[in-house]
């Protein structure tokens, strides 16, 4: 089977739903990459199985270099997809991340894309409102956690 944006959305689908055996097998589907936007997808979900083994700084890696590629090609939308999946697996308050939610936040809004707004939002206020609480609990309570 050939990895597409459906492939795609569904590994980040399954990354949000702690389902990391799932994304992991979308990633197995695609072992031969066919190149260009896909890699990057695949990169976006290598970054969210990083960021739910807490491994941030491979998840970091790997969401930098999603994003350089979804900038490259003109994928906004997917930029935004990025920094929505940052804030809400690695945390607003991780530097790297703040960094680039101002970005992901301008291009939702020029879409119009008001839920999505609304979970970089939220994200940013449990991280606000969360300063001492430990890294699992924040997890527990993340937008989307545990959801599909």
């Amino acid at each position: 089977q050939e990895p597409g944006i459906f492939d795609g959305m569904v590994g980040r689908i399954a990354v949000h739903a702690d389902r990391l055996d799932r994304a992991r097998r979308v990633l197995e589907l695609a072992d031969d990459s066919p190149g260009g936007v896909v890699d990057h997808d695949l990169d976006t979900i290598r970054g969210g199985i990083a960021a739910r083994e807490g491994r941030v700084a491979d998840a970091l890696s790997l969401y930098r270099s999603a994003l350089a590629g979804y900038r490259e090609a003109g994928c906004r939308f997917d930029v935004a997809l990025v920094v929505l999946d940052m804030a809400l697996l690695i945390g607003p308050d991780e530097p790297a991340v703040a960094a680039v939610i101002p970005e992901g936040r301008a291009i939702l809004e020029s879409l119009g894309a008001d839920p999505l707004l609304a979970r970089l939002s939220a994200a940013e206020e449990l991280a606000a409102a969360s300063d001492e609480l430990p890294l699992a609990s924040l997890q527990q309570h993340r937008p989307g956690a545990g959801q599909v």
